[in-house]
């Protein structure tokens, strides 16, 4: 797609806290010589040699991570492996060298390896600097749109995972590990302050028996000009 004068502008966008993800297919990561590029740089896999695996295949949670917002398509772990193994098939897999440190794969192949002997790597979230990366590596996934009338899952499920991996990208506050929200917005001098918040880990566990605490700094209100 004569990209390259624009790879070292899209590494400092995303670095600087934009947001980028990859999708496969015959012009994408190894395939699309992005290997050694400025896009390698902030991908969450290290690309090798081109290839790509054909055949089809159903994309496997990673079991530590089902609860991550991209792939928690059911209300608890359990349900959303079900939910993942009765979505229409996919066809065909980008190759990635390695996962690289930090990044977090979501979801596998169920029988390609990796030269290590890890699972191939399908899903990887990951941060470049200030910003998120995700690498999608298949362009498959409309799949589970169009292939779904001979289904009982696959539309809603499609539009679902798209927009969570945008806003996980972006950083939506209400997709975040931990978070905290007030009953309202503005209060008054001597009215009380009723606080809620969700704490998780990393990998979107529940937090148990773990101390938080709450810092209040009132508002100062400026000195008139």
């Amino acid at each position: 797609y004569e990209m390259q004068t624009y790879l070292p502008r899209i590494r400092d966008y995303v670095q600087r806290g934009g947001s980028f993800v990859m999708i496969g297919g015959d012009r994408s990561f190894a395939e699309g010589r992005y290997a050694g590029t400025a896009i390698e740089e902030i991908l969450p896999v290290s690309l090798g040699a081109p290839g790509i695996i054909k055949g089809s295949y159903r994309p496997e949670v990673s079991e530590t991570l089902a609860r991550h917002p991209i792939v928690a398509l059911g209300p608890d772990p359990a349900l959303t492996k079900q939910t993942w193994r009765a979505l229409p098939a996919v066809r065909g897999a980008n190759l990635a060298r390695s996962v690289k440190e930090g990044a977090q794969v979501l979801l596998e192949h169920p029988r390609a390896r990796l030269s290590n002997g890890a699972p191939l790597p399908i899903l990887v979230v990951g941060e470049a600097g200030r910003g998120r990366v995700a690498a999608l590596m298949t362009d498959a996934s409309w799949r589970w749109r169009f292939a779904a009338d001979d289904s009982n899952v696959g539309s809603d499920e499609y539009e679902l995972f798209w927009d969570r991996t945008v806003r996980w990208l972006t950083r939506d506050p209400l997709l975040e590990p931990a978070r905290i929200s007030t009953d309202r917005e503005r209060y008054g001098v001597t009215a009380d302050i009723a606080v809620s918040g969700r704490l998780r880990d990393e990998r979107y566990r529940p937090m148990k028996n773990t101390r938080v605490a709450l810092h209040f700094d009132p508002a100062v209100d400026e000195e008139p000009a």
